[in-house]
């Protein structure tokens, strides 16, 4: 079953987990943990894996593996030394695992035997020690893991700096008129309190063109865009007025088009953002197929994805 916050209270996010392969690509998923960890009082630690798949290796090449495995295990840990003496400057509290074996698997089984309330990894990448193909580990990781995911697709005209830290000035969430949508919000409430930040209400509905020419290939009445528009605005309108009247700094945007490229549009014209959203269900009057949305978000963004499983 998925974890459950105390939301509101100080052990949302108490201890987080980042998987590093030692790599430039891996450490962009770092200032936007800082904002957080400083937000929450949060414990980080800082994971690697070695790659390393017993059942393929002869008794003749173990000693070989071995002195690669040993060689490994200095290397990563006089780079998690550096960079854990990075986070302690900001007043982090973090220690260091290195493990050995299947990097996703690992990761997934520390996460959750020892009680992590994030997992947080970057989504592309191969340049660092160990070389993880990061994509592959973090799509096992998204279909296997219960824990949250923060995750980010970093880009190039993106800064990522752990001396820069993301300071989440929005928050925003994707809504698809479903209540497996809706799940989220008391999260994201608790992050736009704690960070002062605006929460940004979006949902978008499809063109007349994707109406008739969607996966259903059913036949819909002539108005159905208008309906859909009219129910958009009420929706929105409600679940706007209801955060708030919880002191929360709401704006909401009704969009034309396709759901995944729309939201990451949006997204472009907002400064420090953070989404937040689930990756399950196929609900809700816009009919999208939410982990689908989820998945085309992640890879095309640039921003940092907060993803609760349900």
């Amino acid at each position: 079953m998925p974890k459950s916050f105390i939301i509101l209270g100080q052990r949302m996010f108490k201890r987080i987990l980042i998987a590093l392969d030692g790599s430039d690509t891996a450490e962009s998923i770092v200032p936007t943990v800082i904002s957080i960890a400083q937000l929450f009082g949060s414990w980080v630690t800082l994971c690697s894996v070695i790659p390393h798949d017993k059942s393929s290796f002869n008794i003749s090449k173990s000693r070989f593996i071995e002195k690669i495995e040993l060689e490994s295990k200095q290397a990563l840990t006089e780079y998690l030394h550096k960079l854990q003496s990075r986070l302690e400057s900001k007043s982090i509290n973090t220690d260091i695992i290195i493990k050995t074996g299947n990097p996703p698997h690992e990761i997934i089984e520390l996460a959750e035997n020892q009680d992590y309330d994030l997992i947080a990894l970057a989504t592309k990448g191969r340049s660092g020690i160990m070389r993880w193909m990061l994509g592959s580990v973090a799509d096992h990781i998204i279909g296997s893991a219960t824990t949250p995911i923060l995750l980010i697709s970093p880009t190039e005209d993106i800064e990522y700096s752990i001396d820069k830290p993301h300071k989440l000035n929005s928050i925003i969430i994707p809504l698809d008129g479903s209540k497996l949508a809706e799940s989220v919000l008391p999260i994201a409430e608790s992050i736009a309190i704690k960070a002062s930040a605006v929460i940004n209400l979006v949902q978008v509905i499809p063109t007349i063109v994707q109406v008739y020419l969607g996966s259903e290939h059913q036949a819909y009445p002539m108005d159905i865009l208008a309906d859909l528009e009219e129910s958009g605005h009420k929706y929105l309108s409600k679940i706007e007025r209801f955060l708030q009247l919880k002191g929360l700094n709401v704006h909401s945007k009704l969009i034309e088009g396709e759901a995944s490229s729309s939201i990451n549009n949006y997204c472009s014209t907002l400064d420090q953002s953070i989404i937040t959203m689930t990756t399950r269900g196929y609900t809700g009057f816009s009919r999208w197929v939410l982990g689908s949305v989820a998945d085309k978000i992640i890879r095309h963004v640039g921003e940092p994805v907060l993803l609760i499983k349900r």
